[in-house]
């Protein structure tokens, strides 16, 4: 019924073709590919830039481990000559060259030194956690056969 009415006109017909054609668009396919590159290279960058954060703090952590286990031989010595001393100010207290007072002082630095000492074995431990974080696993202990014990 549309197609029957007083007002067609049965004498035109249409036949419509179109076609699109961007003219400014030439050089979009090689600045994406220029775009893709400059991306691939910035990753390239931050992941050398993360490479070399981890080799730092890698380096950084085995330093710290090797002046801890320093710490634990000097604290050793240090602990060494107190009990000596502590010997020595004993005897002399035995012989009454000494008083009282010199042998709860050699007590107390006695005392110290073994503090001292426990501190860096804490310390030389703390740093080989440190290390095993950096790295990334668990390193091979040889805490024990390097540092000498009280």
């Amino acid at each position: 019924m549309a197609t029957e009415n007083d007002y067609d006109n049965a004498h035109n017909a249409l036949v419509g073709v179109q076609a699109q054609w961007t003219f400014f668009e030439w050089g979009k396919t090689r600045a994406e590919e220029s775009r893709i590159r400059h991306q691939i290279r910035a990753m390239d960058e931050k992941i050398e830039a993360v490479r070399q954060s981890i080799q730092l703090e890698v380096k950084d952590a085995y330093t710290r481990l090797q002046v801890a286990r320093e710490n634990i031989r000097t604290a050793n010595a240090a602990l060494d000559q107190a009990r000596e001393n502590l010997r020595i100010v004993n005897t002399r207290y035995a012989q009454q060259m000494a008083t009282s007072t010199d042998v709860l002082d050699a007590n107390t630095k006695q005392t110290q030194a073994q503090a001292n000492y426990y501190g860096a074995v804490y310390g030389c431990h703390s740093a080989l956690a440190e290390l095993e974080r950096a790295v990334g696993q668990p390193v091979a202990d040889r805490l024990s056969e390097s540092t000498p014990t009280p």
